[in-house]
């Protein structure tokens, strides 16, 4: 299952896709079932915690067993991956655009154009579209950019603003664009997760979370003076632990909002990390999946593996207000003030 920014969710019920709109949803039993249901207006107050009415369309059925689902970062297409091949379809009307073999596969937050897949453990590919993008050609086909040919056993790989690999030797962070690895981390991550902005990352082991901060212009600037290729593990000032920046929480999922990670744990609470503190929303009975946050609803929305999604009210305005205050900027805080319900 997945959802985009602006709350469409997509997800699979065995090779059925089906679809949905999280903004138009009431408190009580999750819709299913294999016919389009309408939901009348809806006036009824969500409730924390309650499983949501959604309206499940069709839209079609898969040519593989989808195992992971996910949408490209400006939502336009999503990717259904599978019994080791992929398939990319158009996130609305569900048509064909490409598809390949691959053990993985993950979009980049930088260019909504391009993916890279892992083929195998020594072979991962980057795609793009022409540089053309916006022109309707470029959606028949995605060419191959480059290939990451590599000396050692790639494990995973993640997306986000750069192209994370990991290996038995940490975990590599590449640029899309040139492919020059940025740096080399000491951490065997289950799951990486970046910022809308690309400043923080929070690297998710079995046991801990780390939050580090992405210098972007450090790197530009070895980049430009050559100092970046000088050192095989990559520019050590890439990144720094944050303060407090090492969790002993095991993350199941997570996204940010701002400068705020929201997570689901083992432990089945959902939590947000903000400037060094913790903060429990909610104690989950169920494992649950984080699908997203959506700031004009003030809601993060979870997912079990039933498909069936549940709420919880999480004010913008309060993650804006903390994140001020824990960055010191108190003119920034007071103007918020007043806007917190």
């Amino acid at each position: 299952m997945s959802m985009d920014a602006s709350g469409k969710v997509v997800c699979a019920r065995h090779a059925e896709l089906v679809q949905a709109n999280l903004r138009s949803l009431s408190s009580g039993d999750a819709i299913s079932g294999g016919q389009d249901i309408t939901v009348g207006n809806i006036t009824d107050e969500i409730k924390d915690g309650e499983r949501l009415i959604v309206t499940f369309k069709q839209m079609g059925t898969c040519e593989l067993y989808p195992q992971t689902i996910s949408h490209n970062a400006n939502g336009s297409f999503v990717v259904v991956c599978g019994d080791g091949e992929y398939i990319v379809y158009t996130a609305v009307a569900l048509r064909n655009k490409t598809f390949g073999q691959a053990q993985e596969f993950v979009w980049s937050s930088t260019d909504a154009s391009v993916y890279a897949i892992r083929e195998s453990n020594t072979i991962i590919r980057v795609r793009g579209k022409d540089p053309c993008w916006f022109m309707p050609i470029v959606f028949k086909a995605f060419k191959k950019v480059r290939t990451f040919k590599l000396d050692f056993g790639a494990e995973q790989i993640f997306g986000g603003h750069l192209l994370g690999v990991r290996s038995s030797g940490g975990l590599a962070l590449h640029d899309w664009e040139s492919g020059n690895l940025i740096r080399r981390i000491e951490a065997s991550p289950n799951a990486i997760y970046w910022n809308e902005g690309g400043r923080l990352l929070a690297i998710c082991t079995k046991e801990v979370f780390y939050i580090l901060r992405y210098n972007a212009d450090i790197v530009a600037e070895a980049e430009a003076d050559g100092s970046l290729f000088k050192n095989p593990e990559g520019l050590e000032t890439a990144f720094e632990v944050t303060k407090n920046g090492e969790v002993a929480e095991s993350v199941i999922t997570g996204c940010w909002y701002g400068d705020v990670f929201i997570f689901t744990s083992q432990a089945n609470r959902l939590r947000y990390y903000v400037g060094g503190e913790l903060v429990t929303i909610a104690h989950l009975d169920r494992p649950m999946y984080l699908l997203g946050y959506l700031a004009r609803a003030n809601r993060a929305y979870l997912a079990d593996r039933e498909l069936n999604l549940i709420s919880y009210g999480l004010q913008s305005t309060v993650l804006e207000y903390e994140t001020a205050v824990m960055r010191g900027d108190f003119v920034c805080a007071d103007n918020l003030l007043p806007n917190i319900p």
